[in-house]
């Protein structure tokens, strides 16, 4: 259960509604990630430049930024409007998936690579 309002919405006579200001910033989010950027670059990037993130602090950090980017209520539901369509969110998971296997296969083939790499084998026969 959800207990705080993600940034870009806000509350107006007991309706959640969109925050114009703050839907920028989720918006530009999403834009950024599809085009290539990092988590961690979108961070300093906003954190540079003083943009407010939900707690109206200017302190951004890739987690949140994934937070962001894997929010489902950013596609409406019954109490939130759609601030991004259902193909710019879907498309976002499926890049973040890919680059998840991505870094899951370099970690298991370093890994893998390493685990035996100094290791001399040692054969010994008895009989």
């Amino acid at each position: 259960m959800q207990t705080y309002m993600p940034i870009g919405y806000k509350m107006v006579d007991g309706k959640i509604q969109i925050d114009k200001e703050k839907s920028k910033t989720v918006k530009r989010i999403f834009s950024e990630y599809l085009n290539g950027k990092s988590l961690l670059a979108i961070a300093k990037e906003l954190s540079e430049k003083e943009v407010l993130n939900a707690n109206n602090k200017t302190k951004w950090t890739h987690c949140g930024i994934g937070r962001i980017l894997e929010n489902t209520k950013y596609m409406g539901d019954e109490a939130y409007p759609e601030l991004i369509d259902k193909v710019t969110f879907d498309n976002v998971q499926t890049k973040r998936n890919q680059k998840k296997n991505q870094l899951w296969r370099k970690a298991n083939r370093k890994k893998s690579q390493s685990l035996f790499a100094n290791a001399c084998v040692i054969i010994s026969i008895t009989q």
